[in-house]
């Protein structure tokens, strides 16, 4: 995830963390996030950069669940998601 504004459709400006890949089938894809898309906050916390977003997420635990706003790739208004966190399998 790389830090960039985005602009949505109404000429807001937002902060956040830009999806550059995501995983087929992976929480990210299940929840409509498309590469493109800007992550600008978890759980209304504000996310200003990629190693931000990452920060947010490692610190929860499997299970919780977290609240994620991002703006669309389109540029449209932002959505937020509700995502319960899972485990990396070793």
């Amino acid at each position: 995830m790389e830090a960039r504004p985005a602009l949505s459709s109404s000429g807001r400006l937002y902060q956040g963390a830009e999806v550059v890949a995501v995983i087929r089938d992976s929480l990210a894809d299940l929840a409509g996030l498309q590469v493109g898309s800007t992550v600008i906050a978890v759980n209304g916390q504000p996310v200003t950069s990629g190693d931000a977003l990452v920060r947010l997420v490692q610190t929860r635990s499997p299970g919780e669940r977290l609240a994620f706003t991002y703006l669309p790739k389109d540029g449209s208004e932002p959505r937020t998601v509700t995502v319960t966190l899972g485990s990396i399998a070793s």
